[in-house]
């Protein structure tokens, strides 16, 4: 999250919304959203994407430590190019509602960032398609879930391989 990439003392739940919001991004475009090397490189990835914050989105962004650095001044927000309504060109689609909720994961200011009780309400979750309930997921067995054995232990400290059933 930029809070901690700026040197924010105090870790929140809303840090992990962000992630959230990253882990999304990811699932539906196959590529990490910020792929930075260092940390100032993430920012700047960050910056260059959802516009360089300032007081007005983000009450106190400038009394942040890392804000000390100049970065280069990002005026957009760029993250619905993107992910696009609709596309003709292969590249990741996603709706007005789902969109909502990816920027409002990926909001700057914590304490307008969205919460895990919110998100999981969120209308994109009623949404045609709808989820599918957890009894028509798909399970995967254990590997080599035909060998499997449980390793227990004898009395004089040998180990005796016992198949499960």
């Amino acid at each position: 999250a930029p809070e901690l990439l700026l040197g924010a003392k105090q870790y929140s739940t809303a840090i992990d919304m962000w992630s959230l919001g990253c882990i999304m991004a990811e699932l539906l475009s196959k590529e990490p959203l910020f792929n930075g090397k260092t940390e100032f490189d993430q920012l700047d990835k960050i910056f260059r994407i959802l516009g360089t914050p300032n007081e007005t989105i983000w009450p106190g962004f400038s009394k942040l430590p890392g804000v000390k650095v100049n970065f280069v001044k990002h005026q957009y927000n760029l993250l619905r190019k993107k992910f696009p309504a609709t596309s003709f060109t292969g590249s990741p689609v996603l709706s007005d509602s789902g969109f909502d909720l990816l920027n409002k994961l990926l909001t700057y200011d914590p304490e307008k960032r969205i919460t895990a009780e919110a998100a999981l309400n969120h209308e994109w979750f009623r949404e045609v398609p709808l989820p599918k309930s957890k009894e028509f997921m798909p399970t995967f067995p254990a590997q080599h879930a035909q060998d499997r054995f449980m390793m227990l232990s004898g009395g004089c400290g040998e180990c005796t391989r016992v198949q499960t059933l």
